[in-house]
């Protein structure tokens, strides 16, 4: 009996020493803050996935990051969805979301080996917005990006701030 209660102090002891993020397993420590439990991290991992895969497939890791990074931005932004998935269905920001109801995951469907290629870096960025080690390479302000070519009256106000592969990132004047 004594060796029992020895023990259940030693693991009392234990467990009240550990970090929260250890002992606390539905947690995250993230510092852009898109966790909040294993549900909502499959949900944003699956739109991450999504919004890089349609957006930026063909484009360098840099690329990638960019869009990933805007998605991010907007999150923290007022006027946006708080939520990973909410910006990334948020009606008329993507076009090839025309047509797809909000809450629907669109699932990447890989068609050749660069598609394949593309996706496992796509999986390993979103990866690691999740594990808190991903570094955007834009500034907060940058909430848009379009094709270089595009060129619309919504553009007037708008500086380009970054020109990656075939994308340039805006921000407001």
């Amino acid at each position: 009996m004594r060796i029992r209660n020895i023990l259940q102090g030693f693991l009392l002891a234990f467990w009240i020493s550990l970090p929260s993020a250890i002992s606390t397993p539905v947690q995250s420590r993230v510092q852009v803050g898109i966790v909040q439990d294993f549900h909502q991290q499959s949900k944003d991992l699956a739109c991450m996935n999504e919004v890089m895969f349609f957006e930026s497939r063909n484009q360098s890791k840099e690329g990638m990051k960019a869009v990933l990074t805007v998605v991010l931005n907007r999150k923290q932004a007022r006027g946006f969805p708080s939520s990973i998935c909410g910006v990334v269905q948020q009606a008329q920001q993507f076009s090839y979301r025309d047509g797809i109801k909000t809450g629907v995951v669109i699932k990447p469907q890989p068609k050749n080996s660069v598609d394949k290629a593309a996706l496992r870096r796509i999986q390993s960025l979103s990866h690691s917005v999740v594990q808190g080690t991903f570094k955007p390479n834009l500034p907060k302000e940058v909430l848009w990006y379009t094709k270089h070519s595009v060129k619309k009256s919504w553009m007037r106000d708008m500086t380009v701030v970054a020109r990656i592969d075939s994308h340039k990132f805006l921000s407001e004047n």
